[in-house]
């Protein structure tokens, strides 16, 4: 599986790295994840769904918009 994300100018100036975000998320479903502050990816192979992928992502974006962002994502 391979997840790309790019992130508003908005969002950058408040301090949010996705190279950070999707590394995290793919070190803990045993992929590999990186990139650039703005854009990044992750790829996962095998025994991990794409479901639970998704969902580690999603809480990881949600934790780090509010540490960032206060709402204003």
């Amino acid at each position: 599986m391979r997840v790309s994300a790019r992130a508003s100018r908005k969002v950058l100036d408040k301090g949010v790295d996705l190279a950070e975000i999707l590394r995290r998320v793919a070190e803990a479903v045993g992929g590999q994840g990186g990139g650039h502050k703005g854009a990044a990816g992750l790829n996962v192979r095998g025994g991990v769904t794409p479901g639970t992928v998704l969902r580690k992502l999603a809480e990881e974006v949600t934790r780090v918009l509010s540490e960032h962002c206060s709402g204003a994502a």
